[in-house]
């Protein structure tokens, strides 16, 4: 099991204080070890932060939005338009239905006038 390194920070102010006398640090430095009155040269510790490596922009991607903008619009339309004809196919199905019921009516017998 290997335990947590230490890790030591001072504020400016306090360098005058402490033994041994610390280096002075010129930008902020990560300094993996140090000896009493050893120098760290400039530049050899600087902290850079870390690089982000950016992605590609989906968004600039024709593929990318194709599938996310155009296949649930082009999905949208087709139900869209099976709804439509169901409903359409259903009416013209009714009002066919009505029209054979009421012609039936018109030509029964109707009975002799008295």
């Amino acid at each position: 099991m290997i335990h947590t390194p230490w890790t030591v920070t001072w504020d400016a102010s306090d360098t005058a204080t402490l033994t041994p006398k610390l280096p002075t640090l010129a930008s902020p430095m990560i300094v993996p070890t140090w000896t009493t009155g050893q120098t760290i040269p400039d530049g050899v510790y600087d902290y850079e932060p870390p690089r982000v490596e950016k992605g590609p922009d989906l968004t600039k991607d024709s593929l990318f939005m194709f599938l996310v903008v155009g296949c649930p619009l082009i999905l949208f339309v087709l139900i869209c338009s099976c709804v439509f004809c169901c409903v359409r196919s259903c009416r013209k199905k009714r009002r066919q239905k009505k029209a054979t019921i009421v012609a039936a009516t018109n030509d029964a017998p109707t009975s002799p006038p008295k």
